[in-house]
């Protein structure tokens, strides 16, 4: 049995390194993937617990807010009652009104006072309906807007004349800013959309037209309607303080929108003048055509004058 080699040792063979690589790879691998979840699970943690953190402070902010604004609006819910129960009957009731009046029209300060407290109107005393006035939470110089357009649906009428109607005492009574301020938001010199009016002269027919131009026209109209005039009367009368109050331009370009006959209009002022006395021909002529008269031209107070039989 000389000749029989030995058996090598189990670690002398080839085999057993491989086996011995591969366990240690193995081992390797499976305590790194645990490494890696055991750190993706902290991050996961500590990013569930940052959220929560988050969360809660939002929360408790939104409570605190949220109790904030309850308790403001229970203050101001008191202070309200407080007032009302402080209230005279007759002061509850001026409110009330005041509050009625401005659902169906526009006011200024002074005109709801005078409104509640006049005779025509409410008739409450004069401090109930100053109290009751001074209650409200009104944009006064949204009232002279309402009331301006209101005035405008009406009639015709010059930013002048609007703003005089506005703040006069016989008119609104609102201030000269609130005034101001209603007038600002109508544009009157900006155009509006271009309209073919027809014109006895051919200056700016067709043309674009303001409001302040517009109303001039529909005033002119109007003025025509109830009396006579002549070209440079009409004119006159919409541009003049004690007239309409328009621009002397818009006023100009209002009666060259007109299609009127003046040798008609002067034979009807003429018609007028013999209704309210006795005129020789020359005298009647000199009414007709003088700047203090009429205004006609002497060819349009002569053809009326014909007309008439003098």
């Amino acid at each position: 049995m000389a000749g029989k080699k030995g058996k090598k040792p189990f670690f002398k063979r080839v085999w057993f390194w491989i086996v011995l690589v591969v366990v240690i790879m193995i081992g390797g691998s499976l305590g790194s993937e645990e490494t890696a979840e055991d750190a993706e699970d902290s991050t996961e943690s500590e990013q569930v617990s940052s959220e929560e953190i988050g969360d809660s402070e939002a929360n408790t902010e939104e409570s605190e807010k949220k109790s904030n604004d309850e308790e403001e609006n229970v203050n101001a819910s008191e202070q309200s009652d407080e007032a009302e129960e402080s209230m005279t009957t007759s002061q509850k009731n001026a409110v009330a009104e005041a509050e009625n009046y401005l659902e169906f029209s526009a006011f200024s300060k002074q005109g709801l006072i005078d409104q509640l407290s006049s005779d025509y109107g409410s008739g409450y005393p004069q401090e109930d309906a100053e109290f009751a006035v001074s209650q409200l939470e009104v944009d006064w110089n949204e009232q002279a807007v309402d009331s301006a357009e209101s005035y405008l649906d009406m009639s015709a009428f010059s930013e002048q004349g609007l703003k005089q109607q506005l703040t006069s005492e016989a008119g609104e009574q609102f201030t000269e800013e609130q005034a101001q301020y209603a007038i600002d938001q109508l544009d009157f010199g900006n155009n509006g959309e271009s309209e073919n009016a027809s014109s006895g002269d051919s200056n700016g027919s067709g043309e674009s037209m303001s409001m302040s131009q517009k109303n001039a026209v529909e005033e002119a109209e109007s003025y025509l309607e109830f009396s006579a005039f002549s070209k440079q009367g009409l004119i006159d009368q919409l541009s003049s303080d004690a007239g309409s109050g328009y621009p002397q331009e818009d006023a100009e370009f209002a009666v060259n929108q007109l299609d009127v006959d003046w040798k008609e209009q002067a034979v009807k002022d003429a018609e007028n003048y013999l209704e309210t006395m006795s005129f020789s021909r020359d005298r009647l002529i000199q009414q007709l055509s003088s700047d203090s008269g009429s205004g006609f031209t002497r060819e349009q107070a002569e053809y009326a004058v014909n007309e008439v039989g003098l």
